[in-house]
């Protein structure tokens, strides 16, 4: 939330992305790891890597969505 209070946006916006980052994965995993079960012969391991997946991507998305402010270098003060 620091890097885009400049733009005026503030921590809504950031809150909002870490949800999405955090929800999504874990309705992809709810609505697939039971037919992903059946078809690898149950275990975990399959949820488990649909999960991985779905978690990288929402973070990937979280990382692209977020707007990027110009590099600033911290003031020293005097």
């Amino acid at each position: 939330s620091t890097h885009i209070e400049p733009l005026g946006l503030g921590q809504g916006l950031s809150m909002g992305v870490l949800n999405l980052a955090i929800v999504v994965p874990q309705i992809v995993v709810s609505l697939g790891s039971g037919p992903w079960d059946q078809i690898f012969g149950g275990g975990n391991s399959p949820a488990f890597a649909v999960a991985a997946v779905a978690a990288l991507m929402s973070g990937l998305l979280a990382l692209l969505a977020i707007p990027r402010t110009g590099t600033q270098k911290p003031r020293s003060r005097v």
